[in-house]
């Protein structure tokens, strides 16, 4: 069964998968399990990561200090999260999949870009400082 472990750090919450399970978690995090089958972990994740989901985990939020926003318990189970029919759910999540696999894509465009000219002009001075 897939476990949600609420971590503190600016809001922020991991929804892990049993693929996870046996992974070792530091003991401050809330643990949860979904009552039912009715929400998958994606759309969970989803939901989070928008405008609505990061201000209800504000809402939520001790804000005890700018870094560390720990979630009030009692809060946090008291959140409303909207669950759509399952297709639903599906498709915010492969859509959000597909957001996140461009995103990575362009972070790593971004990465060889800076890193071509510097590997370029070594190799130039490589050949010409070459005996």
């Amino acid at each position: 069964m897939t476990s949600y472990k609420t971590l503190t750090e600016l809001h922020a919450v991991a929804v892990v998968e049993p693929c996870d399970a046996g992974r070792v978690a530091n003991n401050r995090f809330l643990q949860y399990r979904p009552r039912s089958d009715s929400v998958t972990t994606a759309w969970l994740a989803s939901y989070l990561a928008t405008p609505d989901g990061t201000a209800a985990m504000a809402a939520a939020s001790h804000m005890h200090s700018p870094t560390n926003h720990t979630l009030a318990l009692e809060a946090f189970e008291a959140m409303e999260i909207p669950v759509p029919d399952r297709r639903a759910q599906d498709h915010v999540a492969a859509v959000a999949a597909a957001v996140a696999k461009i995103t990575a894509m362009s972070a790593r465009r971004d990465r060889l870009a800076v890193a071509i000219l510097p590997a370029a002009r070594n190799e130039v001075f490589r050949k010409v400082s070459a005996p």
